[in-house]
């Protein structure tokens, strides 16, 4: 989550930054603790290695000695799975350009970094969020972007009172310099954008996202048009040591079932836990491709999901809008249908009268959209994405995603 910078904003110019120094002592504090734990771990490793050279002389039952073994090679494989989030560091509201620009680094500047009109703007609210903890929940509130083609932007929180999250909520409007009032429904952007376009006539400007020329030009994305469809690729930059720690923690994990197995015949049960655990990375593994590909047709998009090279199939016709969501904890690229647009805009439409089951099952709905597979990407690569996917299917079926 953000937090309003006081020190870079003033009237009609807000920056809203990540808490970098709270947030960089945890990320060092939890790898720090790891990196101790590992050291620690070590120790007995040592001890337990000699005392396995000692118990093979008395020709001990050796398939025990293996859980310690598996059990430090899981926890080594913790230390490199521990990804911190990836989200913008910086969020500028210009009252003065009408512009919200995202920066993913702090080096970013608003002239080199994508930009959103003020006219997307359809609301900006308080959340309530309900936190589960040991033995009750707990409510938080936060300061929620709403977007008009139902994508959803934290901005600031979490509060422990709804006091505190409304009093943010108004600091924040007053910077901007913006109401609720001034929302734009979905389409009236840009309301002359249709009737002046010609069907057959290419074109990129679907949205209202400005993408500077250093964003436009970026590298990240191979395109291929073909004469039945129009290809994008992209290779999933997964953090370093990622695909190694994994396979460290399948070994682990193993190691730690077969120890397991040397107990009476209910330990022997348990052990197949680990070991079903360990076979399901294994096989993830195998599957494993850094390959990402959409495929862009004249009646239908397919697309990869996730790491395993599964397809998935969208006909054209159920579409409305391409929507990106930034969370605290990540970023989304959502294919929206109709029926799900119409759906949640109704929704927010009732406002507070909407009942919990309505919102309940609008969130439903929205979770079950199909997702782009946009891990570890920046945001201006994830908005050249969606500028490349609307482009290519105007181009292929003169269907407009907005």
């Amino acid at each position: 989550m953000y937090q309003i910078n006081a020190q870079e904003s003033r009237p009609g110019y807000c920056v809203l930054s990540q808490p970098q120094g709270v947030n960089k002592l945890i990320q060092s504090g939890i790898y720090g603790c790891l990196t101790i734990s590992l050291i620690l771990f070590a120790i007995p490793f040592l001890a337990v290695f000699a005392w396995w050279i000692y118990m093979f002389f008395l020709e001990a039952d050796y398939l025990g000695l293996l859980m310690p073994i598996g059990l430090i090679l899981s926890l080594i494989s913790v230390r490199w799975l521990t990804v911190w989030p990836k989200v913008p560091a910086k969020l500028v509201f210009d009252a003065s350009e009408r512009q919200v620009y995202i920066l993913d680094t702090l080096s970013d500047t608003p002239s080199t970094s994508p930009s959103m009109s003020f006219g997307e703007i359809n609301r900006i609210l308080v959340k309530e969020v309900i936190v589960q903890g040991d033995k009750r929940q707990y409510r938080r509130y936060k300061v929620v972007l709403l977007k008009s083609d139902t994508s959803s932007w934290d901005l600031l929180g979490s509060f422990s009172n709804r006091d505190e999250a409304v009093m943010a909520k108004r600091e924040l409007l007053e910077l901007i310099q913006w109401s609720d009032e001034q929302g734009t429904a979905m389409g009236e952007v840009n309301p002359d954008r249709d009737s002046h376009q010609e069907v057959d006539e290419p074109s990129s400007d679907f949205g209202t996202w400005s993408l500077p020329k250093s964003t436009v030009s970026s590298d990240s994305f191979d395109f291929e048009s073909l004469s039945e469809c129009s290809k994008l690729t992209w290779k999933t930059k997964h953090p370093p040591g990622r695909k190694k720690a994994l396979y460290a923690c399948a070994a682990g994990l193993a190691l730690l079932g077969l120890g397991l197995m040397s107990f009476f015949w209910l330990v022997k049960l348990l052990a197949l836990i680990p070991l079903g655990i360990a076979y399901f990375i294994y096989q993830s593994l195998k599957a494993w491709t850094n390959q990402q590909e959409i495929r862009i047709y004249a009646d239908h998009i397919e697309l990869s999901t996730k790491t395993l090279g599964q397809t998935l199939e969208l006909p054209l016709k159920e579409l409305k809008t391409l929507a990106f969501d930034l969370h605290s904890s990540n970023m989304a690229l959502r294919f929206v249908k109709h029926s799900e647009f119409d759906y949640v805009t109704q929704i927010k439409n009732k406002g507070d009268n909407a009942t919990l089951a309505e919102q309940v099952e609008a969130t439903r709905m929205l979770l079950k959209s199909a997702h782009v597979y946009v891990a570890y990407l920046d945001a201006g690569d994830i908005l050249r994405l969606e500028e490349l996917i609307q482009s290519e299917v105007f181009k292929r079926s003169a269907i407009a995603l907005a």
